[in-house]
């Protein structure tokens, strides 16, 4: 972290303080001009660096989707420097985000490139609107719409460098039912120097501006962003796997000449924030998220799977999906995999074109994106082994699966980071990613574990033991819980000490194990003050 324009660490994760302003307040006139990041397509110009900015989001209860419309993103370096805000993106009419497909992947939101070096104190995150879809609020009250993010110190774009800037909204906390379904965004940052090391972000689409030649090879293109979001350098290589508008499969030299073409397109982002693809898909092509319902089955002759899609998606009900030899199958970050890695269970998201047949119609796959199949419910038993736990969870569809824990696979509270092992037992409700190369037994790579939400009035501060009586029972606040006062302007991150009777809170966590008592806390949120 920064502090007195030192540089920024490799990574350094960093709460905020969210500077909560109303929407009359005045617009600042920043550099840069409207529209996306992008800048110069042809790199970073000398003497600058580049900023990337990712968006991520975990579960929210009771709701299937949550949009927020996005309309200004902006750095804002230090009073009395001199220096006006470094416009990131700006779209009046901004771009829409469902925070609840952040789930498991990332963003990509926008590139800026050719940013100034220099030291930076907030980002402000301006969001226009905020839409539920399901659950008990058909429309939220935004509290605000300007948000200034502020680290714990200052950040740094350096000479020749990337900053990567992971914004997480956590829709959870935000959200505020019983005060008529509030929104008041909650909000952390990762801050890194170079690439995200998170994973591969989300497909991204967009249409190619210009292709990038070198001795007449076609090496990369310049592709716009859908929702005006600006420029992105794109990379080829001969290990690119490119479909044209037919879905067959070719090589880099397909791209020639595709201008103005629209694009599917999956990679990773290098230290110069161009993104090194590894697979891109020409034309008009259909994206579906869904759940595998059985393996691939060449019974009549073609090789297909059953697939059910999403609630929302473009296609509705089960369809068969057509797996060609030339189908593109891969899994976590462009591992490539055979037809028969498609199991019931997996969530895939689909590329291609829904066909007409003899019967019902096909989803003829492109490229298919599995991730590794889930096993969700309340756990029922945990028995010690050797090299680790079975635990036996009771699916959310029915039914009792036995899942393998080995002592070194990670276990965290979804969203708040590792869970305490003393606090994972019989009751929880889990997530559970599966090993795909060890079917029996089946083991984890994965454990998240869903927080419970609380709110109440505090009635006493034990200080030593870190514990807080409310009217509902006794809370034991972790020793590396974040607290944040969110009842005035600023919002502020406060220490265990500044909680005081009478102050009311909004809390998440976890109930104690059977045979044990109380609530720990790994977030808090201090809604309301017993002092004016």
């Amino acid at each position: 972290m920064t502090g007195n324009g030192n540089k920024v660490s490799s990574f350094v994760r960093l709460l905020c303080l969210l500077f909560v302003l109303a929407f009359g307040f005045t617009t600042i006139v920043a550099t840069g001009g409207g529209g996306g990041g992008g800048g110069s397509s042809s790199g970073t110009s000398s003497g600058t660096g580049s900023v990337a900015l990712l968006l991520a989001d975990g579960p929210a209860d009771d709701f299937e989707k949550i949009y927020i419309k996005i309309t200004e993103v902006l750095l804002i370096p230090p009073e009395g420097s001199g220096r006006e805000p470094v416009v990131v993106y700006r779209n009046p009419s901004g771009i829409k985000v469902n925070l609840l497909d952040l789930r498991d992947e990332d963003f990509l939101f926008t590139v800026k490139r050719n940013v100034r070096p220099g030291v930076f104190e907030k980002i402000r995150l301006v969001i226009s609107e905020i839409q539920p879809v399901g659950g008990p609020c058909g429309q939220f009250k935004l509290s605000s719409g300007k948000i200034d993010l502020n680290p714990r110190g200052s950040f740094e774009v350096v000479r020749g460098e990337t900053l990567s800037i992971r914004l997480d909204i956590d829709a959870n906390k935000s959200i505020n039912i019983s005060a008529s379904c509030n929104f008041r965004p909650v909000v952390f940052v990762d801050i890194e120097t170079g690439a995200p090391t998170r994973p591969c972000p989300r497909i991204l689409a967009g249409t190619i501006n210009r292709i990038v030649k070198r001795d007449g090879i076609v090496v990369g293109f310049v592709l716009d962003l859908t929702g005006q979001r600006g420029e992105l350098e794109v990379r080829v290589t001969d290990d690119t796997a490119v479909f044209d508008q037919n879905g067959e499969f070719g090589g880099r030299e397909l791209l020639d000449g595709q201008e103005r073409e629209q694009v599917k397109v999956r990679g990773r982002l290098d230290e110069n924030a161009r993104l090194e693809a590894s697979v891109v898909v020409l034309g008009q092509v259909l994206e579906v998220k869904g759940e595998v319902d059985g393996p691939v089955d060449n019974s009549t002759g073609v090789e297909l799977f059953p697939f059910t899609p999403f609630p929302g998606e473009e296609l509705v009900g089960q369809r068969n999906v057509e797996v060609a030899d030339e189908t593109l199958i891969l899994i976590g970050c462009d591992t490539e995999i055979g037809k028969g890695a498609i199991q019931a269970g997996m969530i895939s998201s689909v590329i291609g074109k829904s066909v007409s047949t003899n019967g019902p119609d096909v989803l003829r796959a492109v490229v298919i994106f599995l991730k590794a199949r889930e096993v969700s419910g309340e756990i029922v038993s945990i028995v010690d082994e050797a090299e680790g736990k079975t635990v036996t969870v009771r699916q959310e569809t029915g039914g009792d699966v036995d899942v393998f824990v080995p002592w070194w696979t990670p276990i965290k509270i979804e969203g708040d980071g590792y869970l305490p092992m003393d606090l994972f037992c019989e009751g929880r409700q889990v997530r559970i990613l599966i090993d795909l190369e060890i079917l029996d037994p089946l083991t984890a790579t994965l454990v998240l574990v869903e927080a419970a939400r609380r709110e109440g009035q505090v009635v006493a501060v034990d200080d030593f033991d870190r514990s807080l009586t409310l009217a509902s029972g006794n809370v034991t606040v972790q020793p590396d819980a974040t607290i944040l006062d969110t009842s005035g302007t600023p919002d502020g991150l406060v220490e265990f000490e500044e909680i005081l009777p009478g102050d009311h809170l909004k809390y998440f966590g976890l109930e104690a194990c059977p045979n044990d008592t109380g609530f720990s806390a790994f977030v808090i949120l201090i809604t309301e003050r017993s002092f004016p």
